[in-house]
């Protein structure tokens, strides 16, 4: 046992001999930390810069740098950090300052040299392709965001913290081409977020036409009320439709709506109906003009027809004044639109003096000879007449 541990000192003394003969061999001594630097490196503490030699060369050398700033890779200048930069409001007079909204700021190259140029120290960048702005640009945090485009908050360092406005979307995204633009019609943005186009109105909702919002960037830097940005004030229910339970319809044959509604307000929710024996020709119909059908059966004259859409105009309430009158017996009328060109009343007397066996007829198919009558006619095609006389005495 005693020879072998005298054999494991001897290989520690050989590997000890070993490292010190290495180190010699790379020539690296360095003063204490009582020594300074032979010439300040800029934006060091001026008590942590001190004076190294390596291979019989040397340098000054940061161990720390001032609050906003960090050391370079070697240590041989102080640049900023990321999310600073380096603001120069004339030479020599520098410092580190956090980087404004809608700009961001990738801090200083940590591979800068000892008195490297101070644009090398950390620039600013817009949010809008990359442009630099340097101390006193005319390029501000309000001219970007007019553009379309800010940051989250302060000290930003990459492209990918700036996010759009409201009422914006990113069109381009990489740093030389980032940029925003406005949200189309029909749709909208809160902003904040990195979104590649603006939501669009849910199914059946649009906006409104003549709304005010714009498509002129020069306009909605002045206006922010122009940019589309709130859901529900962009999509609204459109006329001639109504909403129920978040699903948008056409208002039925026979009813309407005439103005654009919030999604929020209960004039969305609900059409308003034609007068009693009046229709609309479709659905989805957005006017009071549009009950123009008179239902077949009924009984209307041109005057009250008018009469009836301006009813119609005023809303539900004012229907119970409007009376509904059948056609008479031995009159009828298959429904259908009244103008002034073609009646001044609907129902058509029954042809050859016939009758119907009850009032509201819809067909000529529902004019009949009554019992003990006959129609006694002449002519042929179109020319053809007749008349209704009583069946001859014994002859049913």
């Amino acid at each position: 046992m005693p020879r072998l541990n005298i054999a494991m000192l001897a290989v520690s003394l050989v590997l000890v001999l070993s490292l010190v003969q290495q180190s010699a061999a790379r020539s690296l001594t360095q003063t204490g930390q009582g020594s300074t630097c032979t010439g300040p490196i800029p934006q060091c503490e001026p008590t942590r810069c001190y004076l190294q030699t390596v291979s019989g060369k040397s340098q000054n050398v940061c161990e720390r740098c001032m609050s906003g700033y960090q050391a370079t890779t070697d240590g041989l200048n102080c640049v900023c950090r990321p999310g600073f930069w380096h603001a120069c409001s004339a030479p020599g007079s520098c410092e580190c300052k956090p980087c404004n909204k809608a700009m961001f700021c990738p801090g200083g190259s940590r591979e800068a040299k000892n008195y490297a140029a101070e644009s090398v120290k950390g620039l600013r960048l817009s949010c809008e392709k990359g442009v630099e702005v340097p101390f006193g640009s005319n390029i501000t945090t309000q001219t970007i965001q007019q553009a379309g485009l800010t940051t989250k908050s302060e000290r930003a360092s990459k492209p990918q913290d700036c996010v759009p406005m409201p009422g914006f979307f990113l069109a381009a995204t990489s740093r030389s081409t980032q940029k925003a633009a406005l949200c189309p019609k029909s749709s909208y943005s809160l902003g904040y977020g990195r979104v590649r186009q603006c939501l669009k109105c849910q199914s059946g909702t649009e906006e409104k036409p003549n709304a005010g919002y714009t498509d002129d960037l020069v306009v909605a830097a002045s206006d922010a009320s122009k940019l589309r940005v709130n859901r529900l004030e962009v999509c609204q229910v459109p006329a001639g439709k109504y909403i129920v339970q978040n699903v948008v319809r056409c208002c039925p044959a026979g009813s309407f709506r005439t103005a654009y509604s919030l999604t929020t307000e209960s004039a969305s929710r609900y059409c308003f109906t034609c007068p009693p024996g009046v229709t609309t020709k479709n659905t989805c119909s957005d006017s009071p003009s549009a009950c123009n059908m008179v239902v077949a059966g009924v009984q209307l004259s041109l005057g009250d027809l008018t009469t009836a859409q301006g009813l119609a105009a005023t809303g539900d309430g004012g229907l119970s004044d409007m009376a509904v009158n059948l056609c008479p017996y031995g009159t009828y009328f298959s429904g259908g639109a009244l103008t002034a060109d073609t009646a001044t009343t609907t129902c058509i007397p029954c042809p050859f003096g016939t009758t119907t066996q009850s009032m509201g007829a819809t067909s000529a198919a529902d004019c009949q000879i009554p019992p003990g009558f006959y129609v006694k006619t002449s002519g042929s095609g179109a020319s053809m007449t007749g008349v209704m006389e009583a069946c001859p005495l014994n002859v049913a």
